[in-house]
């Protein structure tokens, strides 16, 4: 008999146990997990899943789904719009995401429809935007009694007083996009409402606290007129509207707004008010450029002659405009030497006069004028030697007739 020690026994014992054969445990992706998988796996009816098409025939397309038999698309659960063959919309190779009809017909298979998973996904994204108040583009698809239908891969109805701007007479809408905001949601009857004009309020609103919060007192901006009216002008300055009173039109004389500005011109306007509480922006074209009274006693001072536009006449006399910006009054005493009734007795609007600096009051930007003869012998030059004085006064009198005759009206 051989005997065997102690550590031989040991390592013995090591060598048979390392023969030995391991059990052997299948990985995630063996054959037979797979499998087991694909058996065990169940499906419920109303559930969405994820497939891989490997077929297509015309009449319906087989899909991968993990599990031990294809699940089958039939044609007419492809697509919302009617197709002659599902080889019109998908191919092997597509993922879809599907919704399980019926989870066994009467042939054991898995009945799938991409159709209804799209019509799901699209609920829950309006859903979404209804919740969140999300704002969302659609195309219009078609005009129905009282509005149109966008099409958010559900139809959605837009009442004819929810369109907003885009909506101008009878102009077809069929084809533009929408930017839209789901306002009502039926989830039992899957129906919802949409508005484009709220989506263009809140915009308008957000962009009127933007520029508000930007421009100040005293800036010079650029706007576009949106709207003239009798008494100013509108400028948009950014989504508000801001107002030029016609008084801040201009330096000259007064006239009606559309003689300065047209609608869609850009101009460039100075700030002067700013009220966010009143929504009110008040602007003025005139002061974006120098105030002509700034210079008013250097190019005018009392005693000197220039020459103006007669553009006003009134009970106590003629306003004579001498620049853009400056005009003065020749009161009805100082149109002639002879006594006037009127002054239409010796002017009429739109005439060229000479006429003399009596009085200047700069702060209170007020001028006082005369056309009288002898008031403006005073700044005539002397007579010359082949003339006398009667002669030379004669024919000023008689060049000032001919000015307030022929000068034209503007």
């Amino acid at each position: 008999m051989i005997e065997v020690n102690e550590s031989e026994k040991v390592n013995l014992e090591k060598e048979v146990t390392q023969q030995e054969p391991q059990e052997q445990v299948p990985s995630e992706s063996s054959p037979e997990t797979l499998l087991e998988k694909y058996i065990s796996r169940t499906f419920k009816e109303g559930e969405l899943i994820k497939g891989l098409v490997v077929a297509v025939e015309n009449d319906s397309a087989l899909v991968d789904i993990g599990y031990k038999s294809e699940g089958i698309v039939p044609l007419k659960e492809l697509s919302r719009e009617p197709v002659a063959s599902a080889k019109e919309v998908i191919k092997v190779g597509d993922e879809l995401t599907l919704y399980v009809l019926k989870v066994e017909d009467d042939q054991g298979n898995i009945i799938l429809s991409k159709k209804r998973a799209d019509y799901e996904i699209a609920w829950a994204r309006i859903r979404e935007a209804f919740q969140e108040g999300k704002v969302v583009e659609a195309p219009v698809a078609r005009h129905v009694k009282g509005g149109v239908l966008v099409d958010l891969g559900i139809w959605g109805f837009v009442p004819r007083s929810q369109i907003g701007s885009k909506l101008r007479g009878n102009k077809s809408l069929v084809g533009e996009t929408l930017r839209l905001k789901v306002i009502e949601l039926d989830e039992e009857n899957r129906k919802f409402t949409c508005s484009a004009r709220k989506v263009e309020e809140e915009e308008k609103e957000l962009k009127k606290t933007q520029v508000f919060t930007k421009i100040k007192e005293g800036d010079i901006i650029t706007g576009k007129v949106s709207r003239i009216v009798d008494w100013g002008v509108f400028v948009d300055v950014g989504g508000v509207d801001g107002l030029i009173h016609f008084s801040e039109l201009t330096w000259g004389a007064p006239k009606h707004p559309s003689k300065f500005v047209s609608v869609g011109e850009e101009i460039k306007v100075k700030v002067l008010k700013v009220i966010p509480e009143e929504g009110r922006i008040s602007l003025s074209l005139r002061q974006t450029e120098p105030d002509p009274w700034e210079k008013v006693e250097l190019k005018y001072p009392v005693g000197s002659t220039a020459q103006g536009k007669v553009v006003k006449l009134g009970k106590y006399g003629a306003i004579v405009e001498l620049e853009k910006g400056i005009s003065g009054l020749v009161h009805i005493s100082e149109l002639a030497d002879e006594k006037v009734s009127k002054p239409e007795e010796v002017v009429k609007l739109g005439d060229e006069v000479l006429v003399k600096v009596i009085n200047l009051k700069k702060k209170e930007r007020r001028i006082t004028l005369s056309m009288k003869p002898t008031e403006l012998e005073k700044e005539t030059p002397p007579p010359s030697k082949s003339r006398s004085k009667s002669q030379e006064r004669a024919e000023h009198l008689a060049t000032l007739g001919d000015i307030w005759r022929t000068a034209s009206k503007d």
